[in-house]
């Protein structure tokens, strides 16, 4: 087997530090400025330093990983521009990640597709189980310029 032969590479970086759905105080209505101080990471997607050092030192690992992970994906794309890329997490503070951002900016043909789990399940590979109408930011290299991933209109066949 060869590079020729892979159509796809997909990756999840862990997502428990760059997920909204850790936050655990009242939102106030604003993303931007809602915070919990022993939150994984501040609002702009930055490392929180008044997290408790357990959590600061997750971050830091989940970091590490992601950015390796997003440095494999960024050579491989470099070397085999045939080959579709993905890399996926929930909304959150994953696109915020300095990593990402020079992805984007790299001008490179990296680009941002946001979907809801619930409405892209496929019982093929999801098994017909149900999905929580999760909102998915999802890093893709490779696709068709006019692709759009479906997104949930209450109306999904796997929604919770």
């Amino acid at each position: 087997m060869s590079w020729s032969d892979v159509w796809h590479v997909h990756a999840s970086p862990d997502c428990t530090t760059m997920s909204t759905a850790e936050k655990r105080t009242k939102f106030t209505g604003d993303i931007r400025t809602h915070f919990d101080t022993k939150a994984y990471r501040l609002p702009d997607g930055t490392p929180n330093p008044t997290a408790p050092q357990y959590r600061r030192d997750r971050v830091e690992a989940h970091d590490r990983a992601m950015n390796q992970i997003l440095m494999v994906l960024t050579t491989i794309g470099k070397k085999d521009p045939h080959i579709l890329l993905t890399a996926e997490n929930p909304k959150g503070a994953y696109e915020l990640q300095p990593q990402v951002k020079t992805m984007l900016q790299a001008n490179e043909g990296w680009r941002i597709l946001d979907c809801h789990y619930c409405k892209s399940a496929d019982p093929r590979y999801d098994g017909g189980k149900i999905w929580s109408m999760k909102h998915t930011t999802i890093l893709v290299k490779g696709a068709q310029p006019n692709l759009a991933l479906p997104k949930c209109e209450f109306d999904c066949e796997y929604r919770i």
